[in-house]
């Protein structure tokens, strides 16, 4: 306990006890001498390992300093597991101060393991004579995402029984490595004695020892003179690190503690979690993901440089097969390496006939068409961080013989690998199709080279006759789910299937009504009409500026229409659950709009690859992408 937090623990008591800590015969403000306590610290006869401590001070709060922790009961018991000579102190709070008796040295002559004879102890410690080190999760291990987690206060937050609302990946919140002090250790042994010992990196770098308890009964950890790992920027955010702290998760390999939080941003419960160092150490993933290798840009930009590109089976070398970081296996560049084969079949005519466009619709995906001589396919599809592209409709058409260009079982290809011309332009990308045998190491990879003869369409009006059906579209607010909470910076969010609940957002019946009656209708000709939850109606118009033009991403700015109604009906929560545009615009981003304005952020279509739904995104701060990488994100669908 620092000294700061001494002091002001000392007056909160002092302030408690101002009218009664005095026995009657001692004059107001006198100070109680150590010959004047009155206490006992007797072991019990029949089990001396057993040590009852009882206050006999009228008047005064007990103050006990024992081998199991501090304690303030007039009556307490502490059990001692282990022969040998403990010291015990015992303390009174008064008006006058905190006079503390001499130190106690009771000696047990005995062990008595039963009291940490409990899978408890042992998942902790490792066992009696053993000790066991744990070092925080970096969220690597296949246990919890990373070093700590939040869960909301209003929930059960109990052993064994808890769901966190956020749990980071890696470092703490807003922490950094050094914060962290990465290779820190922390020790529980049960080597002649319950004892704490903390190696940190991290802070003053000064090692800690002490004891500690655990309390198998309430799932509580009681720690003194250490205290648990936790990275330097946390300290001061609550006020209670070592004294009864909340045990959720405690088995042989995974170790979680709740603290609470304190400071002024509010009670929330901060989740610590550990891993023991040795599965740490022996830790090895079960299965690697793939590699993704480096293709020299953003996956869509590739496709469709926020626009639309045609690209074409290349004539000189059309198909190969790669390893998992796109080296081709065949050394095949022209016509005559195929043919020189004996196998490997080349046909140019049929080449020739195949083509695939890609239209971007959205930062992740859009519109695709594949056409193969007389057939045409069109589809949509979305692709990932990890450039990994996925059709809406399987595609399988011959290339040459038995090859055909195709999509993996679950319509997927990976761009594995780009070409440049002189200028730094990608102008050729290879498509590989995973092999279904996970153990053969290998993509058959489709060489695509952009068409010269393609045209570029305009994004933005392509984007508003997706938007409209080319006619009028009536979007209406999602009642399942009409917003959620975007977190990361990377884009790649997860979109609830409903509201999350730490907003306070009920879907009441009130709440309901008032989200039904909201509605957007966008018509082709720039207009709109806005129904707000009140039912009075707005028109205006829009317009809709692309991802190259925008700091890349697709913005509808509304004129003549406000968009602005509250969501939280009549029974509260948080005000970003309310529904508007972004109000101002960058003021060190000249590409982002003065106000008004949303993002066109995630698309839904039905099997018919028609618009069913979309969500519209609100920057959480004037900068763009949010300072954060937040987003507002409000979910509307097509009204029947």
């Amino acid at each position: 306990m620092n000294t700061k937090f001494k002091i002001l623990y000392f007056l909160a008591v002092l302030m408690m006890v101002l009218a009664s800590c005095q026995p009657d015969d001692f004059s107001l403000g006198s100070v109680l001498t150590k010959e004047e306590l009155k206490f006992s610290i007797t072991p019990l006869a029949s089990d001396p390992n057993t040590i009852i401590l009882k206050s006999e001070t009228k008047g005064v709060i007990p103050e006990w300093t024992t081998p199991s922790g501090r304690s303030q009961k007039v009556n307490d018991t502490v059990q001692i597991a282990f022969a040998g000579d403990y010291k015990f102190v015992y303390g009174a709070i008064c008006k006058g101060g905190v006079i503390y008796s001499d130190t106690v040295i009771i000696n047990i002559a005995q062990n008595n393991l039963s009291y940490v004879n409990d899978p408890l102890w042992t998942a902790l410690t490792g066992g009696v004579g053993k000790e066991k080190v744990w070092v925080a999760d970096n969220g690597k291990y296949g246990m919890a995402p990373g070093a700590m987690s939040y869960a909301d206060p209003s929930t059960t937050v109990e052993f064994n029984s808890f769901s966190p609302n956020w749990e980071p990946a890696g470092n703490a919140n807003g922490s950094t490595d050094t914060d962290m002090g990465w290779g820190s250790t922390m020790t529980f042994s049960l080597k002649g004695g319950a004892v704490m010992t903390v190696h940190k990196i991290n802070g003053d770098g000064k090692d800690e020892t002490g004891t500690f308890f655990l309390n198998v009964d309430n799932h509580t950890l009681t720690t003194t003179d250490a205290y648990i790992l936790r990275p330097d920027n946390y300290i001061a955010n609550a006020q209670n690190w070592n004294k009864d702290l909340k045990i959720l998760t405690l088995t042989e390999n995974q170790f979680r503690v709740a603290v609470m939080r304190t400071n002024s941003e509010g009670s929330w419960w901060y989740i610590w979690n550990y891993v023991s160092k040795t599965y740490a150490d022996a830790y090895v993933p079960e299965d690697q993901p793939d590699p993704t290798p480096s293709i020299g840009g953003d996956p869509n930009d590739i496709l469709t440089t926020s626009n639309s590109k045609t690209w074409s089976i290349s004539l000189q070398s059309p198909y190969n097969w790669s390893d998992l970081n796109g080296n081709m296996l065949n050394d095949w560049n022209t016509p005559a390496d195929y043919q020189a084969t004996g196998w490997a079949p080349y046909d140019a005519d049929v080449i020739s006939g195949i083509s695939l466009v890609f239209t971007s619709t959205g930062t992740d995906g859009g519109k695709y068409s594949f056409t193969a001589g007389d057939s045409e396919l069109e589809g949509i599809y979305q692709v990932n961080s990890e450039n990994v592209i996925t059709f809406s409709n399987d595609i399988s058409f011959p290339i040459s013989g038995s090859v055909s260009f195709a999509t993996t079982a679950e319509k997927k290809l990976k761009i594995i690998k780009t070409k440049t011309d002189a200028l730094g332009n990608i102008t050729e990308m290879w498509l590989g199709n995973r092999s279904a045998d996970l153990t053969k190491k290998e993509y058959q990879v489709f060489h695509l080279v952009l068409s010269t003869g393609g045209t570029t369409v305009d994004a933005a009006k392509e984007l508003r006759k997706l938007l409209t059906n080319s006619s009028t579209l009536k979007y209406t607010v999602s009642t399942t789910s009409p917003f959620s909470w975007a977190r990361n910076t990377t884009k790649d969010f997860d979109f609830t299937t409903s509201v999350p609940s730490w907003t306070n957002w009920t879907g009441s019946e009130v709440n309901l009504n008032a989200v039904a009656k909201v509605s957007l209708a966008f018509s082709n000709d720039g207009t709109v009409k806005y129904t707000d939850n009140k039912g009075e109606v707005q028109n205006g118009t829009f317009k809709i500026i692309t991802g190259d033009k925008a700091d890349g991403e697709n913005l509808i700015v509304f004129d003549g229409v406000t968009v602005n109604f509250e969501m939280t009906g009549v029974e509260g929560g948080w005000v970003w659950c309310n529904f508007n545009t972004n109000i101002e615009g960058s003021q060190t981003n000249e590409k982002l709009p003065a106000a008004n304005f949303w993002e066109l952020y995630k698309w839904e279509y039905d099997a018919t690859g028609k618009v069913s739904g979309i969500w519209f995104g609100k920057q959480s701060s004037v900068v763009s992408g949010g300072a954060a990488g937040e987003r507002l994100v409000y979910h509307f669908i097509v009204s029947e």
